[in-house]
């Protein structure tokens, strides 16, 4: 594993175990058992560090998305997709608790995730779209409601970790289970009989 690497892996387990407030270069660099000047040799700041790990965060997504696209799109994938971006967020938990925050400490990170946003929403807007088509979702009620229930989607996801443990203090064993009824509930009454169908048994399987 290149040195670059080993960093972001190193970084990415003390966040997340430590908290970003408490991590510093120098103690990434005692973690890894390197000098200060060789880590800042790849990384100058720590600002470049929870950066990097956040494009890492953003190429896992993308990988994510791509594999619900074309002939795919299935309830099964939604199903799936549900556990899927939890445990994604959950490797990268250090973003997600200080959410809030990091979006207003980092310009670059925000502006990147507005951006990211608009896109994914575009993306899932056109699932719902195939899924209506297909007779497993229903048509909207009224202008923009595909779209809204998406916001809804997102928000869902990046406030779900900190309001889990902190306010409904669910066991951290039983959260991937909690995001996926979670999702469900928002997706079921969106859904036609054969749609509820698809989804039960996919949302059942994804969460074992």
């Amino acid at each position: 594993m290149k040195t670059k690497d080993k960093i972001l892996q190193t970084a990415l387990a003390l966040f997340n175990e430590e908290g970003l407030d408490n991590v510093s270069l120098r103690r990434i660099a005692q973690e890894l058992g390197i000098s200060l000047g060789n880590l800042t040799y790849h990384y100058a700041r720590r600002d470049d560090i929870v950066y990097a790990l956040y494009l890492k965060l953003v190429e896992h997504f993308d990988g994510m998305f791509g594999g619900l696209e074309g002939d795919s799109i299935s309830l099964d994938g939604v199903g799936t997709f549900a556990t899927l971006v939890y445990d994604a967020f959950y490797a990268y938990r250090f973003l997600m608790y200080d959410f809030s925050r990091v979006m207003r400490m980092y310009p670059l990170i925000r502006e990147h995730y507005q951006e990211l946003t608009l896109r994914r929403t575009a993306d899932t807007l056109m699932l719902f779209q195939a899924l209506a088509q297909l007779g497993w979702m229903k048509q909207e009620a009224f202008p923009q409601q595909f779209e809204l229930l998406s916001r809804t989607l997102t928000i869902l996801a990046d406030s779900f970790l900190p309001s889990a443990e902190f306010v409904y203090q669910i066991p951290e064993d039983e959260r991937r289970t909690a995001f996926a009824q979670q999702v469900e509930a928002l997706l079921r009454p969106y859904l036609t009989e054969k749609g509820i169908q698809l989804m039960d048994g996919a949302l059942s399987q994804a969460a074992t």
